[in-house]
């Protein structure tokens, strides 16, 4: 066996030893890559228990949250307490301006409604006076054109729930149809 057998062997042993050592890094790669997909999933999962865990504490009754074991979370909900507090109080007022915005626009809406109810009014003074409309015709269509008004309130509560999807579009047309509006 001379030196060049000897390279030969050396240089062998030494590619089968990265080729292994490729693969079993390879392996690792994959195996730790796993890992942190299943740690994601965990994380998810615990973030949900927290939650939970948070929301029966508190809203849950004392007797309920009395019962429980401690789990050794007190500093953390310490912690969370304020925050959550906060959080209420924001949506509490968040809600109050929303309202208050969205009664303005009401308000806005039923101007805008009731001046197309005397511009309505103008023309039926108009075609009565003309003779076009006779007086029951008169008294019907001016009926008609109040009620636009005076259930204001109800329609937009109703395209309301329409547009939440609380109200399909059969039963919208039919509470419609229940406050004379064809």
């Amino acid at each position: 066996m001379g030196i060049f057998d000897k390279v030969k062997d050396v240089a062998a042993s030494a590619v089968g030893s990265t080729i292994h050592t490729t693969k079993e890094n390879a392996k690792l790669f994959g195996i730790r890559s796993e890992i942190s997909s299943l740690n994601d999933d965990l994380k998810a999962s615990y973030e949900m228990i927290g939650r939970r865990f948070v929301d029966f504490l508190v809203e849950g009754s004392a007797d309920e949250v009395g019962s429980m074991p401690d789990i050794g979370v007190a500093d953390v909900l310490k912690h969370m307490e304020p925050k959550l507090e906060k959080k209420r109080e924001l949506e509490i007022e968040l809600a109050r301006i929303e309202k208050g915005l969205g009664d303005a626009a009401v308000l806005q809406d039923k101007q805008f409604l009731e001046r197309e109810f005397l511009k309505e009014k103008e023309k039926l003074d108009k075609a009565k006076q003309m003779g076009v409309v006779s007086d029951d015709e008169y008294v019907a269509m001016l009926a008609f054109a109040r009620r636009r008004v005076d259930c204001f309130e109800d329609v937009r509560r109703l395209e309301k729930q329409r547009d939440l999807g609380i109200l399909s579009a059969e039963a919208f047309a039919a509470k419609m149809r229940e406050l004379g509006f064809a």
